[in-house]
């Protein structure tokens, strides 16, 4: 027994000494999603229905409410979904840093502050909604680059200026009134 326990240590050690950019990467990885929600967490000021409670280290961040993770990279945040919470706060920038973020719902909460122009850099964004806040400042022109965006909400707000015209690059996008956007059917 004790010699297989050496071989399996031998074994990873091995793994890690030739593939180092393996463990690496899912740890690093691992690390910024956590740091990301901790620090989006760090910039909510109320939280009346205590949600946020779960966001700790005693639970994987993957089990904390709102967040769900993929299925194909299970430590990776997919979807950041906080409806109707009451939470209260800004949006952190650090949202940018969930790279595999594909849906993002905060809509009917209490957020001010502006969109962070960060969140445009997201690739594999299909879904935006900020409905329903007190957020202001404009549309940040970099959500053009989220050629994946399907859905944005951000009716019910306080956003002043138009809607940037490189919104027309994201081809899966179709208008219609407040600010409203939904995927077109093929």
């Amino acid at each position: 027994m004790e010699l297989c326990n050496h071989l399996l240590a031998i074994h990873v050690v091995l793994f890690l000494f030739l593939f180092p950019h393996v463990a690496t990467k899912e740890l690093t990885t691992s690390k910024t999603d956590l740091s990301a929600l901790l620090l989006f967490k760090s910039q909510i000021s109320s939280d009346p229905f205590g949600v946020l409670s779960s966001w700790n280290e005693s639970l994987h961040y993957c089990q904390w409410q709102g967040v769900l993770c993929g299925r194909r990279h299970p430590d990776r945040v997919t979807a950041l979904v906080l409806e109707s919470k009451q939470l209260a706060g800004s949006i952190s920038p650090s949202i940018a840093n969930l790279t595999f973020l594909q849906k993002v719902s905060l809509s009917d909460n209490h957020f001010h502050g502006n969109i962070p122009i960060e969140i445009g850099y997201l690739s594999r964004l299909r879904t935006l909604n900020l409905s329903i806040n007190f957020l202001e400042g404009t549309i940040p022109s970099t959500l053009g680059n989220s050629s994946r965006l399907q859905i944005i909400q951000l009716s019910s707000n306080n956003l002043r200026g138009t809607i940037p015209p490189n919104l027309v690059q994201c081809k899966r996008l179709q208008s219609h009134k407040n600010h409203t956007f939904h995927h077109r059917k093929p």
